[in-house]
């Protein structure tokens, strides 16, 4: 048989109960998943989102800022393709919609940058817009880009506003933007210059 010291027991226990508490405080100081959306989140989503998806203030594609954009559209009259060039029509983009809805609208857009207006195939991106039951709304959006994944999808709120979930892998992050507008996934396509 073999005996333990009390004062031996009592230092063991001393430090798992040490342990115990200083790991409940660093997870009471973490913030919940899907809380809303602090400046550091935010700062990590413009990192993933680049200049080619944005949410706020308007849900809509981005364009690189005094950029310009032409836009091609197919045998049905719904844009196929859209090519975003500096203002000496250098290429620095090119989208090609390569699904659309019923009702026109896009809903898988893969985008390839340019450098020295030529394709750089490892600095393509890809969206995925998902409507509504009617078709009209977009609520949620996939995109893949070299920073990593972000998934986001609507939640409607009873006082008649929306809210976007937002997930982004690989920094494993959740949260919740207030009040974004929904997107019919045409108008505006491009609602405004990235800075």
């Amino acid at each position: 048989m073999r005996f333990i010291s009390r004062s031996g027991v009592t230092a063991t226990v001393a430090l798992v109960g040490l342990t115990f508490v200083g790991s409940l405080a660093s997870a009471a100081s973490m913030l919940p998943r899907g809380h809303i959306a602090t400046a550091e989140d935010l700062a990590t989503l413009k990192s993933y989102l680049g200049d080619y998806l944005q949410f706020q203030p308007q849900p809509g594609l981005a364009k690189p800022k005094g950029s310009v954009v032409t836009s091609f559209r197919d045998g049905t009259g719904h844009i196929g393709a859209i090519e975003i060039r500096t203002p000496s029509k250098v290429m620095l983009r090119e989208l090609t919609v390569m699904t659309v809805t019923k009702v026109g609208k896009p809903r898988y857009i893969e985008m390839v940058d340019s450098k020295d207006g030529k394709q750089v195939p490892e600095l393509s991106n890809a969206i995925t817009l998902g409507y509504d039951e009617q078709g009209d709304k977009v609520m949620s959006y996939k995109l893949v880009t070299q920073n990593g994944y972000v998934t986001a999808s609507v939640e409607k709120n009873a006082d008649g506003t929306n809210d976007l979930n937002v997930m982004l892998w690989p920094a494993d992050e959740e949260f919740k933007l207030k009040n974004v507008p929904l997107w019919d996934g045409k108008e505006p396509f491009f609602p405004g210059d990235k800075a």
